[in-house]
């Protein structure tokens, strides 16, 4: 679906030009991103200020999964989390 796409491509260039978190204090200018990166580290990571949250649906009821390899977003079924972290 378009809206998935959408979201997708919005997300993208910030997973891409981000390095990583692990969940500690260190940010993701750090550590790379990977499969397993969580995404309560992505969304409260310092480098998106307050922007982090915008990032994933507001209602998490919309999504599923802890780690970006395991995201599921109820519109779009067609993620390929390899891709989306490289």
């Amino acid at each position: 679906m378009k809206s998935g796409k959408i979201f997708l491509w919005l997300l993208l260039p910030f997973l891409m030009t981000s390095t990583g978190c692990n969940g500690n204090a260190e940010t993701m200018e750090e550590h790379p991103v990977t499969e397993n990166t969580r995404i309560s580290d992505i969304i409260s990571d310092p480098l998106f200020k307050d922007y982090g949250r915008l990032l994933f649906p507001a209602d998490t009821g919309y999504y599923s999964g802890d780690t970006l390899g395991s995201l599921g977003l109820t519109w779009y079924s067609n993620i390929n989390s390899a891709r989306t972290v490289a």
